[in-house]
């Protein structure tokens, strides 16, 4: 499915910023089907729970859900997740929902750490499955891990798996890739590709 997103992540509760957020959103999903109608416009968020219904997103056509429940602090409980997609499908029923990021880093200090340890490949696989679980279980139009390939970022980035060892800082690689920033497949990269290429692309 190919979509015109018009924002990533801005404040998920844009009813309550009716002269910033909300009218950015309103405007842009307008001019965006001017400019082309013939694709779904869309917006992506935050995947926060028991947020009230937002009525700015009836607006658009999809909502794509960025979403770290069981990895970050801010959604530490996993188990919430299924209770959390139910809640958006139940807000916005006429609207198709992606589940747009979910993963959790592969680190290689971490690369043979036990699958309890945040950070590990092993951990990393589990996360996916989890995941992928509630996403099939789910009423979704689909989902997309985040993300394929290892990227560069900030210093000192963290990821949600604790404090590094001193010889890795300052760290600058985000490693939620399922493949090295060199192109290297971790583990977690064949469960997606045997995940993924089992459901056809057009039942």
């Amino acid at each position: 499915m190919i979509t015109h997103s018009v924002a990533n992540e801005l404040w998920s509760r844009p009813d309550e910023r009716p002269g910033i957020t909300r009218r950015y959103l309103e405007v842009a999903q307008r001019e965006a089907r001017e400019l082309d109608p013939t694709l779904p416009i869309s917006v992506d968020i935050n995947g926060r729970p028991h947020h009230p219904e937002q009525f700015t997103y009836h607006d658009f056509d999809m909502l794509g859900i960025n979403q770290y429940f069981g990895w970050y602090s801010w959604v530490r409980n996993f188990d919430d997740l299924a209770l959390y997609l139910q809640e958006m499908r139940d807000h916005y029923p006429q609207l198709a929902l992606v589940m747009t990021e979910f993963g959790a880093e592969a680190r290689p200090e971490l690369a043979d750490a036990p699958v309890e340890e945040k950070g590990s490949y092993a951990f990393q696989n589990f996360h996916f499955q989890r995941t992928m679980d509630v996403a099939d279980a789910a009423a979704l139009s689909g989902a997309i891990y985040w993300t394929v390939r290892e990227f560069e970022i900030f210093p000192g980035w963290r990821g949600g798996a604790g404090r590094r060892p001193p010889e890795f800082e300052p760290n600058t690689r985000h490693q939620k890739g399922l493949l090295t920033y060199e192109g290297e497949k971790k583990p977690a990269w064949y469960l997606a590709r045997d995940r993924f290429t089992a459901t056809p692309l057009y039942p």
